[in-house]
């Protein structure tokens, strides 16, 4: 640090003083020491000039600076001061006990700046050890993002097994009821006239509660009992009716499930596109909301056949078509 002028500070790195790199600034300069400089303008603060010592040569001609703009130069060419060494004043023993004074307090001010290091290696140790940990939990966090992902997996392949074992018992018991109806009719040598209703709705209705009846335990039905203030809507007849690849009974079987409320693997709300982020399909009817979803009745093809169905919010549900997988018609 060089003071050009009282109240003026520059402060040099060692490569303004010198263009030595091995050079020691403690071995070439001392306290108190006057020392040639280039001027090379102001600094940064308003009471700070910018210096520079490595270019200076021992014989190059000294111009003083003037402080203010026009007027004298601080020091003239005849006053500067010389680099002899300067007489060493007498200390007196008041200035002596000033000096050991100000020593101890440096030398606490020293020994509290070592503690206050200390303390912060301290901290920085415990950051790093914390940092470390972060890390492992990451580390840990993805490895269980990964489990769920395997368990998702297994999930979606599980329903897809039951699904398919549903299909082939609902076959079975079709083959089984078609035996036993054969049987009956060679027993009775012929054919039992079976009536019906003429309105595809009121035999829909009837089919539903046979199915519940037939496919429900006797200690279940109590529990499993038919939604009273279910609707059936105008296309969800003529969709059954005209629908190939998936059989009545399967089709009865799943609203029976959705009916009492047992749910269907996969059911899922149908959204306005195929996009996973999609917005659900919705109307209002009377001021309720009701949701569009599809129940399956087949599984892991385009063409699967789905049963669209509206709920409302308190659990109504109203019967609406039987489509396909990439139909998006609610």
């Amino acid at each position: 640090m060089l003071v050009p002028y009282p109240g003026v500070t520059a402060v040099l790195s060692a490569d303004m003083v010198t263009g030595n790199d091995l050079d020691d600034l403690t071995e070439l300069l001392t306290r108190g020491e006057v020392v040639a400089a280039r001027y090379l303008g102001p600094g940064v603060g308003a009471t700070s000039w910018a210096l520079s010592m490595v270019d200076v040569d021992d014989d190059e001609p000294v111009v003083p600076l003037t402080i203010v703009d026009g007027g004298p130069a601080r020091l003239t060419v005849t006053n500067l001061p010389t680099t002899d060494p300067l007489p060493q004043p007498e200390i007196s023993p008041e200035a002596s006990g000033a000096e050991e004074q100000e020593q101890e307090r440096l030398q606490t001010a020293l020994r509290e700046a070592e503690e206050r290091l200390a303390d912060l290696s301290a901290e920085s140790v415990q950051s790093d050890g914390l940092a470390r940990r972060n890390a492992e939990i990451e580390t840990q966090l993805s490895s269980r993002d990964l489990e769920v992902d395997a368990l998702r997996r297994d999930l979606r392949e599980a329903l897809r097994r039951v699904a398919s074992l549903e299909r082939q018992v609902e076959h079975e018991r079709t083959a089984k009821r078609r035996a036993v109806q054969k049987s009956n009719k060679s027993k009775s040598g012929s054919p039992r006239e079976v009536l019906g209703f003429a309105d595809p709705e009121k035999q829909l209705r009837w089919d539903i509660q046979r199915t519940r009846v037939e496919h429900t335990r006797p200690e279940d039905k109590d529990e499993w009992r038919l939604a009273d203030d279910y609707e059936i809507g105008p296309e969800f007849c003529a969709t059954l009716d005209g629908t190939q690849g998936v059989s009545r009974d399967r089709v009865l079987q799943v609203s029976v499930r959705l009916l009492t409320g047992r749910g269907v693997p996969g059911d899922h709300h149908l959204r306005t596109n195929k996009s996973g982020n999609s917005p659900a399909v919705s109307r209002t009817q009377e001021d309720i909301e009701w949701r569009c979803r599809r129940a399956p009745l087949q599984q892991s093809s385009p063409s699967a056949r789905r049963l669209s169905y509206w709920q409302g919010p308190s659990g109504q549900i109203k019967l609406s078509r039987i489509t396909v997988h990439d139909d998006l018609t609610p």
